[in-house]
């Protein structure tokens, strides 16, 4: 958290870290990651003018306020990154089976494909 903070300057921090929090939950994010954005935000220019009496942010303004710095850049490549590999197609145990099948005798094949239990 900032320093030299009042009390009712720390409470209003902590109300748009929960908020954010709960958003990026249901957004799906890890709980490391939101950490590590929860932590961006605190420095950011809008927490501050926040905190001195602007109008609360929105989820939206918070999130691109993260972005916007160098942390939360790395943090965004990150996200997406892992987004991509949970997005592409696992090769699961059968296929593994099938591609071996795929390599043997026919004759041999049939045996070995009843054998797993595939024929």
């Amino acid at each position: 958290m900032t320093k030299n903070l009042t009390h009712e300057q720390r409470l209003a921090e902590a109300r748009q870290r929960v908020r954010l929090d709960r958003h990026l939950a249901d957004q799906g994010v890890p709980e490391g990651a939101r950490d590590h954005f929860l932590a961006e935000l605190t420095g950011t220019e809008l927490i501050r003018s926040y905190l001195n009496g602007a109008p609360e942010p929105t989820i939206d303004e918070m999130t691109k306020a993260v972005y916007a710095t160098e942390q939360g850049k790395l943090l965004r490549d990150i996200l997406d990154e892992a987004e991509q590999l949970d997005a592409a197609p696992k090769a699961t145990a059968r296929d593994e089976q099938l591609r071996h099948l795929a390599t043997l005798p026919a004759a041999k094949r049939i045996t070995e494909a009843r054998r797993l239990g595939l024929a």
